[in-house]
């Protein structure tokens, strides 16, 4: 008597369908988020996600910063989030 072979052959008999092209695009649509520069001097950083590269250059300068890496960028003392999302 077993209690899984039931589950076994549903599994193996189940159709498993791979994501077209467009059901992956749409997932790239990624938020992106309002910064604000706190800090004296220029600073450059690389989000740690995406590996782009944010470059501020002067205090009080607003720039998007894809939602992937906000979570890094947070952690820098001088760069504040200011919004949630960008349309």
């Amino acid at each position: 008597m077993s209690c899984c072979n039931h589950k076994r052959t549903a599994f193996k008999n189940a159709s498993f369908q791979t994501p077209t092209v467009n059901e992956h695009h749409q997932f790239k649509e990624i938020e992106s988020l309002k910064t604000v520069y706190k800090g004296r001097k220029s600073k450059t950083i690389f989000g740690a996600i995406t590996g782009k590269r944010y470059h501020f250059r002067f205090y009080g300068q607003i720039i998007p910063i894809d939602g992937r890496d906000v979570s890094g960028i947070k952690a820098e003392a001088d760069i504040e989030v200011v919004t949630t999302e960008i349309h």
